[in-house]
């Protein structure tokens, strides 16, 4: 298996995925919570009008309402697990951190939910079955609580504060 060309930086590699295409592998092994690597590429400001039209760029990622960054590195490659081992945090650089102990050679995975929030946005999932798989994958709102706590802190902070807003204000109501 050979690296494809573009990769930027030194401790990731660009390589054939079981997941979908081509992923983002890590060459050494990184701790719980551990820097791995800042995305980087051009900011875009982008409103969905049409239905589906947030499917339509599937290597963007989120950071803002109606603002997302293109990568232009190796994360334009990071595929979806609804099990990640990386997450991401910041509001003008996002940067990708260890979720859990990742092991050299492992795929980099992020949870897709975490960096959208339009309500058309969905698809359904090819990762390999496993325990914490969701058949089909939305945004920030339909994520299951316990992945949102395990994802903090690194999940960017305006889709923390939507997820907050729509979803756990609605919950603390629905207890009182």
């Amino acid at each position: 298996m050979s690296q494809r060309s573009g990769a930027s930086h030194r401790s990731l590699a660009i390589l054939p995925s079981g997941i979908d295409g081509y992923g983002v592998f890590v060459k050494k092994a990184f701790k719980k919570g551990a820097y791995i690597a800042a995305i980087k590429g051009s900011k875009v400001v982008y409103k969905s009008y049409f239905r589906g039209q947030s499917n339509r760029y599937s290597n963007w990622i989120g950071v803002g309402k109606d603002t997302w960054i293109d990568p232009v590195d190796e994360f334009q490659y990071i595929n979806h697990s609804c099990d990640p081992n990386a997450g991401i945090a910041g509001k003008r650089t996002l940067k990708a951190y260890a979720l859990r102990d990742i092991a050299a050679g492992e795929e980099l995975t992020i949870d897709y939910s975490t960096v959208e929030e339009d309500h058309e946005f969905i698809f359904e999932n090819t990762e390999p079955k496993h325990p914490k798989y969701r058949q089909f994958v939305g945004p920030i709102q339909s994520l299951p609580h316990e992945a949102f706590k395990a994802y903090l802190p690194f999940i960017p902070d305006y889709f923390k504060k939507v997820y907050e807003d729509e979803v756990l204000s609605k919950d603390d109501g629905a207890k009182h």
